[in-house]
């Protein structure tokens, strides 16, 4: 191949690296942590630089609570964001494999246009967990990246979802792999009875 084809891919290539970026790319990728705190009776974290704990009201009897961390600065834009959310199944769900499909199912028939880009059992989290990594467009042109977690804990009926969102852009995999580092520190902290 003649020397510039060589160059003109090299380039191509890098001018796409969003594209190509994937759970292990931003898990392993180094990012700051800050100290875990309790954000919730049952969930503590570490939080992201400036992000804070916003509650939201879902009128679903199957949404037990649904937290979004955020920083202050990007409420008006709502494409930044770990969303931290406690449910009993919509479908009737038993097992986090079948929770999982259904959630799978439920994103690919969706309203809005969404590529999965991959998904399937992962450990990265302290807890057996499902992923699904999409990428999502919304207002107009513009594309966001999802990563949603999907687990449970021993003796839970309940499921939580983990969702980090980030705008695509040139900082993509910086602003994703903090989001997805502050997920890694979650610990589930049980119901007393």
């Amino acid at each position: 191949m003649p020397r510039y084809l060589k160059l003109l891919v090299l380039f191509l290539l890098g001018s796409c690296t969003n594209q190509f970026l994937y759970l292990d790319d931003f898990k392993s990728r180094p990012s700051e942590s800050n100290k875990s705190q309790k954000i919730h009776d049952q969930i503590r974290i570490a939080l992201p630089e400036s992000y804070q704990v916003y509650p939201e009201k879902f009128d679903s009897e199957n949404i037990e609570f649904s937290l979004m961390l955020q920083a202050p600065s990007s409420l008006k834009d709502s494409l930044e964001y770990i969303q931290i959310q406690r449910i009993k199944s919509f479908n009737s769900s038993i097992s986090l494999g079948s929770e999982y499909k259904y959630a799978l199912r439920s994103l690919q028939s969706g309203y809005f246009p969404v590529e999965i880009l991959e998904s399937g059992p992962t450990d990265i989290l302290k807890y057996e967990a499902y992923f699904i990594h999409s990428q999502v467009l919304k207002k107009g042109s513009e594309k966001s990246r999802v990563i949603t977690f999907i687990l449970n804990t021993e003796n839970d009926t309940c499921f939580y979802y983990l969702s980090a969102v980030a705008r695509e852009n040139d900082s993509l995999e910086a602003r994703m792999s903090a989001l997805i580092h502050s997920l890694k520190s979650l610990e589930i902290i049980p119901l007393k009875n």
